[in-house]
């Protein structure tokens, strides 16, 4: 199921504080703007990196769910300064994929492994195949549709210093014709979350819901399908699996549906992430990451019930020790993805569904209007 269906370096000094009730005062600080989409963010040495998904482009074709699938070369991964928070591409013109002018999927979770980042790609790309780039179309049609078909989907690696870019396994093909073989499936793949730490290359595929396993040689295979549906009446109708963590050897899930599973060889058990009322801190989760002392730190894009809403978002953490969890920060704008830099600091990518250019009045957020990275302290 796809889910994000709603709406140069600039650095801010702008901070907000909330008050949590985990500790005192948490500041939440823009470190920098003007991103295109945020999504991936990951720690490289002294620099932050963050996978931009981009506006899509100009070869437009119809979309029997969104109206229209208008695809381009406008994703990136960009490289930003600390402190300063002037960012550059390490790589650019990437495959981008608008959706009814609203959904942009391109460069989604990244990942540092050795020298290398790596990404996945949104999208899948047997639906590209039947572009027809005659009269009509944008004089790049056939650049771009061979891009399209050569990067949708793909597990990408990108060198930190050179950006020179190697593909190394076709997960959202993969997931497509997998998809296929199951009844009252959706037709649908779109590799969300990656994780290389601590082991084998897994990737959260949220079209799919399987969380696949790469091998070095680029072979992909389900390491679990999660066919298991949220309550009745919620969004989204299905697992749609975002993220993956490791903490020691075991390997935790978290969905849209605002879930977290522990996989236990074969079985997915959901563990309830809870402050100490009772009351569920998980909503719809994008974004997750291992942190110090066995926790998990967790990004909901959204918490009303229903559709994105705007100024909901947040941030968790939880104890896998002890099972406790705590509200790290809230009333965050369109939060997507985090990076962990230490046990008191985090980077996360808001204003995910917002445009370099700037966006509509749901993006205004902190005095910006385009995509975001944020810096949270606690």
């Amino acid at each position: 199921m796809r889910f994000l269906s709603v709406i140069p370096a600039l650095v801010v000094a702008l901070v907000l504080v909330l008050a949590t009730p985990a500790a005192g005062a948490v500041q939440v600080s823009v470190v920098a703007s003007g991103f295109d989409s945020p999504r991936g963010v990951a720690v490289l040495g002294d620099d932050v990196l963050v996978g931009e998904a981009g506006h899509g482009g100009d070869v437009c074709i119809p979309n029997p769910i969104f109206g229209t699938n208008c695809i381009g070369t406008t994703a990136q991964i960009s490289r930003v300064d600390l402190p300063d928070g002037a960012h550059r591409p390490l790589i650019s013109g990437l495959f981008s994929s608008l959706l009814g002018g609203a959904e942009t999927l391109g460069v989604s979770g990244i990942a540092v492994r050795g020298d290398k980042v790596l990404a996945i790609m949104g999208e899948y790309p047997q639906q590209f195949t039947s572009i027809n780039c005659g009269s009509g179309m944008p004089a790049d049609c056939a650049a771009v549709k061979a891009k399209a078909l050569a990067e949708a989907g793909q597990l990408i690696s990108v060198e930190s210093h050179t950006g020179q870019m190697t593909t190394l396994a076709g997960v959202g093909a993969f997931g497509f014709d997998f998809t296929a073989e199951i009844p009252r499936q959706e037709h649908d793949s779109n590799p969300y979350g990656v994780l290389t730490a601590g082991g084998p290359t897994l990737v959260a595929d949220a079209g799919s819901n399987t969380l696949d396993l790469i091998t070095d040689d680029g072979t992909v295979s389900v390491l679990h399908y999660f066919h298991l549906e949220p309550p009745a009446g919620t969004f989204p109708s299905d697992a749609v699996p975002t993220c993956a963590v490791r903490i020691g050897k075991q390997t935790w899930v978290a969905d849209l549906s605002g879930r977290l599973f522990r996989l236990d060889g074969g079985a997915a058990t959901q563990v309830t992430v809870a402050d100490g009322s009772g009351t569920s801190l998980l909503h719809h989760v994008t974004g997750c990451s291992a942190a110090p002392g066995g926790t998990i730190v967790l990004v909901n894009m959204w918490t009303t019930d229903g559709f994105p809403s705007p100024g909901s978002g947040s941030v968790v953490r939880y104890d896998t020790r002890s099972g406790s969890a705590t509200l790290v920060a809230n009333n965050l704008n369109f939060p997507n993805m985090v990076a962990v830099a230490s046990a008191h600091t985090l980077y996360v990518s808001a204003n995910s569904v917002c445009p370099a250019s700037g966006g509509p009045a749901e993006c205004t957020f902190m005095g910006q209007t385009s995509g975001l990275l944020l810096k949270i302290t606690d």
